[in-house]
């Protein structure tokens, strides 16, 4: 499996990193070295909250991550400590901690970076360890090279996922879908609303998803590499030049933009207008040609039609003879181990 360890003292300079001891200011930025990135602080249309963000360094200042979404600093200024232990706290004017990456305990001296990646990250300038990265605590953004996925630890497991806005581009609060690659369906993308499945990609054929026959990898590379201890899934542009973003918006609709010399560029969608919502059809049903059909069509009809003459098709279908106990090698009942 692909490892995501950055390292983060190779190159840096005062204007990329924080050393232990020091603060960010709320009009200070942090710029990575290729200048594709910056972090800092911002506020978003209308409010006078304030978000430690990184944001991509061109005319629209797209923010890719943000820490205290929903945490925000309210009616004052904020600054960004980097403790000796290796630990970040976001604090607001009065010093109160309103966010922080937790206990990190290095060892050696930590420092804290803006990779060229887009990704904050801290580690131990000594022994070169990772003790924390913004990569695994994602908002709605997935950069290029970056993992979405999840790792089974000893007693827990990892995950990294995407969270939506509770409001795109206005309010970085979390919203209701999150999507991520689901250990229990293997291999596969999944949008969920709550608890509730929204979209699926299908599984992973080892090229792209099943159930997602439109996306093609002209433009850019996607990966899954798996192990007995987890599953992660990114994707690369086949030309590095080129910025790309995929983003789940408050919608719960996933899109994938790359950026030209006119602004940023849709490159698709999903679920777009063309796709029914999950599970749409209902038991036995199927869409096809914009609409939905029994599976199989000499052996099962519509539970409901009246509903479906009016197309409202989540009833499903049922079958024209029911299965008897026994039928075609199923048993109902309880298992008998031995």
């Amino acid at each position: 499996m692909k490892r995501f360890a950055p390292v983060c003292n190779e190159g840096s300079t005062a204007g990329n990193a924080l050393t232990a001891g020091e603060v960010l200011q709320d009009n200070e930025l942090l710029n990575s070295i290729n200048g594709r990135f910056q972090m800092g602080f911002f506020n978003t249309t209308g409010s006078n909250n304030r978000y430690l963000g990184i944001w991509i360094n061109d005319l629209y200042r797209t923010v890719v991550w943000v820490a205290n979404g929903d945490h925000p600093i309210i009616n004052g200024t904020g600054m960004l400590y980097l403790s000796p232990d290796g630990t970040l706290f976001l604090r607001n004017s009065i010093s109160q901690d309103v966010w922080s990456t937790g206990s990190q305990f290095s060892r050696g001296d930590p420092q804290a970076c803006l990779m060229d990646s887009g990704h904050l990250v801290v580690n131990d300038t000594k022994t070169g360890k990772v003790l924390w990265q913004s990569s695994y605590q994602l908002s709605d953004t997935l950069l290029p090279h970056t993992p979405l996925g999840y790792m089974k630890l000893l007693d827990s497991m990892l995950e990294i996922q995407l969270s939506s806005w509770n409001i795109t581009d206005v309010d970085p609060f979390p919203g209701q879908y999150f999507r991520k690659l689901d250990p229990f369906r293997r291999y596969e993308l999944v949008t969920f609303r709550g608890s509730d499945v929204i979209y699926r990609t299908g599984p992973w054929d080892g090229n792209r998803w099943n159930g997602f026959p439109e996306m093609t990898q002209d433009l850019v590379r996607f990966v899954v590499s798996a192990s007995e201890s987890g599953a992660y899934y990114w994707y690369e542009p086949l030309d590095p030049s080129v910025l790309w973003r995929l983003v789940l918006k408050s919608n719960g609709t996933t899109y994938r933009y790359y950026k030209n010399d006119s602004g940023w560029v849709e490159y698709w969608k999903a679920p777009d207008e063309s796709t029914p919502s999950y599970a749409a059809c209902g038991p036995y049903g199927i869409y096809s040609d914009g609409s939905c059909k029994c599976c199989v069509e000499d052996l099962f009809h519509p539970k409901n039609g009246k509903d479906w003459k009016n197309r409202i098709f989540s009833g499903g279908c049922q079958r024209n003879v029911p299965l008897n106990d026994t039928d075609q090698g199923f048993v109902t009942g309880q298992i008998d181990e031995k």
